[in-house]
């Protein structure tokens, strides 16, 4: 196996996941404007956000595991 190519797999898997939510989550913000309701748009976002967030969070938490081994 080649050094390193998991990490590769794991930040493609990552960025793949991240594209999904911003996509989801930017056809909600879209549905909630044209509809007219905020709060579907507030909901798209903080979803978005927290989803952004886990992510990121994980991604560290797994570096700082990694390192410590």
């Amino acid at each position: 196996m080649i050094p390193g190519s998991d990490l590769r797999a794991e930040r493609r898997r990552l960025v793949v996941y991240l594209l999904l939510v911003s996509v989801v989550a930017a056809v909600f913000v879209a549905i909630g404007i044209a509809t007219g309701k905020p709060a579907l748009v507030a909901a798209a976002i903080t979803a978005w956000l927290f989803a952004v967030g886990r992510t990121l969070l994980d991604q560290h938490r797994e570096r700082v595991r990694r390192r410590r081994e």
